[in-house]
């Protein structure tokens, strides 16, 4: 009786897969890899990375407009608090920058200018000597509709309200 052809399957042995060497060509597969891959099956990360070149490089890629907007759905039309948060997941140190810190601050907070302003907000991440490239945001912020904090709206600003 003939037997089927050996498949892997998700029951084959993670460490022969993931351990000393890959199933493609048997090549070493970097650390980061490894830990990415047991951070996605386990669903949560239960305590910060040991490395901390694997923990900036995770948490710089899981800085995406989606966890970064906030209320917000646009980056062209920015109007509510962005979520700018100080530290990530795997125990690293967020520091953000505005290129114009009356429009946003450093800490998400918007302050609707005259006119509209095209803002560039930027992430660095680090953890111990690592320290990640910037990763920018550039979000449009739209001019108040009624300047001045006792004024009444005029007609002009009306009528761009309705647009």
């Amino acid at each position: 009786m003939a037997s089927a052809p050996h498949r892997r399957s998700l029951l084959y042995p993670w460490h022969t897969r993931f351990g000393t060497g890959s199933h493609v060509g048997n090549l070493p597969t970097p650390r980061w890899l490894f830990y990415h891959y047991l951070i996605l099956c386990s669903g949560a990360v239960q305590s910060p990375l040991p490395y901390d070149d694997i923990a900036v490089y995770l948490d710089y890629h899981a800085l995406l407009w989606n966890r970064v907007r906030g209320v917000n759905t646009d980056p062209g039309h920015v109007t509510g608090r962005l979520n700018m948060s100080a530290s990530g997941v795997n125990g690293t140190t967020i520091t953000w920058t505005s290129s114009n810190p009356a429009v946003i601050n450093e800490s998400g907070f918007i302050t609707r200018p005259y006119d509209d302003t095209v803002v560039t907000v930027t992430a660095v991440v680090s953890r111990g000597a690592e320290t990640s490239n910037p990763r920018e945001f550039v979000v449009t912020v739209p001019a108040a509709l009624c300047k001045g904090f006792f004024h009444h709206c005029n007609e002009k600003d009306i009528e761009k309200a309705q647009l």
